[in-house]
């Protein structure tokens, strides 16, 4: 049986070049304020090998939608979500759905078996923490990553609502 790779969904995940400005342009046209912000430095395994990756994360909530945006700062695998920027000029592109992996950890290793294969190809990969997640190239049948997350806490109740 493949992978329900629709189940749990709770985050748009959007990629800028500009972090400031994007928030301002979500404050302004969404009424989302209230952000937790992350600058992460970290390790990911992708299909080429082990790559950096550093990013600028803001988290916030609107009801029960998560709402990311990432800003790629640097990193050898950055380019894994720069390749939806303009090559200039400001830009907040979809990049992901995110959807959650429920449970005790068996359930991500079970999701993780079957997954990894040219049917489910894995861009990235990593675990931070008590967070384990990975994103699938997903973008031949949905026009966008996806990305699978398993916590081993409730990482959601530091990020605000809106």
């Amino acid at each position: 049986m493949p992978p329900r790779l629709f189940a749990n969904f709770f985050q748009h995940g959007y990629i800028t070049n500009d972090m400031a400005r994007a928030k301002r342009v979500f404050a302004d046209t969404h009424n989302v304020r209230d952000y937790v912000d992350i600058d992460n430095a970290f390790e990911v395994n992708t299909p080429a090998g082990v790559k950096t990756l550093d990013l600028k994360i803001s988290l916030a909530y609107v009801d029960e939608l998560q709402v990311e945006l990432i800003e790629p700062v640097g990193g050898s695998a950055a380019d894994l979500y720069r390749q939806v920027l303009p090559a200039s000029d400001f830009a907040i592109v979809i990049h992901h759905m995110a959807y959650m992996i429920t449970g005790p950890e068996e359930n991500w290793h079970a999701f993780r078996r079957q997954v990894g294969n040219p049917t489910y190809p894995i861009a990235i990969e990593a675990e931070i923490g008590p967070v384990k997640f990975l994103y699938l190239d997903t973008r031949k049948t949905t026009g966008h990553y996806s990305e699978y997350l398993w916590a081993s806490e409730d990482i959601n109740a530091m990020v605000p609502r809106n």
